[in-house]
């Protein structure tokens, strides 16, 4: 009999956490400013990943976020986020469906592009793993 692999969530962090066949990266809420700055950010191994990726703006002020989602150092998906320029809040439409790669190099970003001012931002990566 097959001994269950029993997982312990023990805090946000920017790497990608392996449970069975499934797989999952929360970056919790990070303070957001000028800077573009990782939320996401770890190598996968000998495995790819089909999942999706979804950033979260978590409130109403008056500034403009740009994402973006790297592999091996390159752009391969992004937008801009202009709701919080109103104040009024957005459903969560930014979920990007994703495969990734064996042994590549993950990195998912935000940056406020209006001013210096930080906001609380989070993203996550949900989904599973296949052997390469």
């Amino acid at each position: 009999m097959a001994k269950k692999q029993i997982a312990t969530f023990l805090a946000p962090n920017k790497g990608l956490s392996i449970v069975g066949n499934h797989a999952y990266g929360y970056s919790g809420v990070l303070d957001i400013g000028a800077d573009e700055t990782d939320m996401l950010s770890f190598t996968t191994g000998n495995y790819y990943f089909v999942g999706t990726l979804q950033f979260n703006y978590l409130e109403r002020q008056g500034e403009t976020f740009q994402y973006k989602f790297y592999l091996n150092n390159l752009v391969v998906q992004g937008f801009i986020e202009a709701g919080g320029s109103t104040g009024e809040p957005n459903a969560p439409t930014t979920f990007m469906n994703v495969i990734i790669p064996p042994n590549t190099l993950v990195k998912a970003t935000a940056q406020n592009i209006l001013d210096a001012a930080t906001r609380d931002q989070v993203c996550n990566m949900a989904g599973r793993i296949y052997n390469a």
